[in-house]
């Protein structure tokens, strides 16, 4: 399953999950932020007037981003989308009240928040977000030399390297199953399986029996190490368990079978 998709309107290969893919964009689209788990309590769910009330107001500190996409022509038809039809990559909660929608239509960027009854404009929110972003970007999660080719050949292990020190940068911006969803787009789900059972069987004892035996069906032919703990290596391995196609662990698996049977025969010869 791939949750990359190529969009019209200069959206090229955008990922949904990765808030660059809207700000490095000139292109119509939408951004939807929904709020961190911490300040959920204190005003989620709120309409505008009851905010107002309470003499509290939407602030972008509070929120997180969680997607972006082509512009789908109104706030009204987001919010249907994400209510009726929501994309199969989207890891929020369905659009609801307190959520805000940055929205950029002929070069023109506005944010909302969602109330109980249609949009309240939010004048100076997106300022605020454009400059937080710029401040981070900096630290923005690196994509290491894409290649989501799953062939094993003389790059393999270069590329594997890549996609582990990638997977590292992503766990310190997004949950597992956001961090799973970009490395299969930009590493494949081969690679993906491929590197992860390598840290498994590189530090066994570290990690569960469900991992070990999940992580033991692959012929590894190399080793790697990741700076990730263990917890965190488990956490991202049950989300790849999940999303990862079938056909693709098997494709790995005839794969490494026929480079271990070539390997064999290379040291016959010699």
């Amino acid at each position: 399953m791939k949750v990359s998709q190529n969009h019209t309107k200069g959206f090229f290969k955008i990922n949904p999950h990765l808030e660059k893919s809207f700000f490095d964009s000139d292109a119509d689209g939408y951004a939807i932020y929904q709020l961190l788990v911490q300040p959920e309590g204190r005003y989620r769910f709120m309409s505008m007037s009851q905010l107002e009330r309470h003499h509290l107001h939407p602030d972008p500190a509070d929120y997180r981003f969680v997607y972006t996409g082509p512009y789908e022509g109104s706030l009204d038809a987001i919010y249907e989308k994400f209510n009726l039809d929501i994309p199969i990559d989207f890891f929020g909660h369905s659009l609801s009240v307190s959520d805000v929608i940055l929205t950029r239509v002929s070069g023109r960027t506005n944010a909302y928040y969602v109330d109980s009854i249609g949009f309240a404009e939010l004048p100076n929110w997106y300022g605020h977000i454009e400059t937080r972003y710029k401040e981070e970007k900096r630290n923005y999660p690196q994509i290491y030399d894409r290649c989501n080719d799953p062939g094993r050949g003389d790059l393999a292990s270069y590329y594997d390297e890549a996609c582990i020190r990638t997977i590292e940068k992503l766990k310190n911006w997004f949950e597992d199953d956001a961090t799973v969803a970009c490395i299969q787009d930009v590493y494949g789900d081969q690679r993906l399986a491929y590197v992860l059972a390598s840290i498994v069987q590189g530090d066994a004892e570290s990690y569960s029996k469900t991992s070990q035996e999940w992580a033991n069906q692959f012929d590894i032919l190399a080793l790697h190490k990741t700076s990730l703990s263990p917890t965190v290596v488990e956490g991202i391995i049950a989300e790849a368990r999940l999303r990862i196609d079938p056909i693709e662990i098997e494709a790995l698996k005839d794969t490494l079978r026929i480079e271990e049977k070539q390997k064999e025969e290379s040291v016959l010869t010699i």
